[in-house]
């Protein structure tokens, strides 16, 4: 495997995919706005007014399945993706001693194998070469005053959601409205 990061330029999703759980929920909806006067003509009509209702919601679920087993990715970010997932791969062998070195300098590998959650196994894995490590890469020392900032900043960007981001959460503070 090659020790070159792929390219990460990708297309644009397709319009299909990314229509179709919207047309699901519109399914959904339609059908039960539909069963109200629907429930009512069956008094005088029998259950067969209950067909359209029924029929919208297999619509609907076939909608929502339908979206599911589609991805947004276009072939070429499929095919991109796993080259991504491959090289991770290949990062994490190399970090776990499975395979040899990828032969660039740790400083060109280093914002990969980090962004891509395995930061503590090539620590250990640059610890156990004696290779350098970049200066950015290094532990803050814990008698900076900027170490607890550093370590809430660091804490905060691995979770998702929320609602709000570090730097954004001083905005009251800063003046601005």
């Amino acid at each position: 495997m090659s020790s070159q990061a792929p390219d990460c330029s990708t297309r644009d999703a397709t319009p299909l995919a990314s229509a179709t759980p919207r047309v699901g929920i519109a399914l959904l909806v339609a059908a039960g706005l539909a069963a109200v006067p629907a429930i009512f003509l069956g008094r005088e009509h029998g259950a067969w007014t209950l067909l359209i209702p029924a029929a919208m919601v297999a619509l609907s679920v076939a909608a929502f399945i339908f979206a599911s087993a589609t991805t947004p990715l276009s072939n070429d970010g499929v095919r991109r993706a796993g080259r991504w997932r491959a090289y991770r791969k290949h990062l994490a062998a190399v970090a776990q001693g499975k395979e040899p070195s990828p032969g660039m300098p740790a400083a060109a590998v280093l914002p990969f194998a980090v962004s891509f959650g395995l930061a503590s196994s090539w620590s250990k894995y640059l610890k156990r070469q004696g290779l350098p490590v970049p200066a950015w890469f290094h532990a803050i020392d814990p008698g900076s005053p900027a170490g607890f900032p550093a370590f809430v900043a660091a804490g905060g960007a691995g979770t998702s959601g929320g609602g709000g981001s570090v730097a954004g959460a001083g905005g009251g503070a800063s003046g601005a409205r």
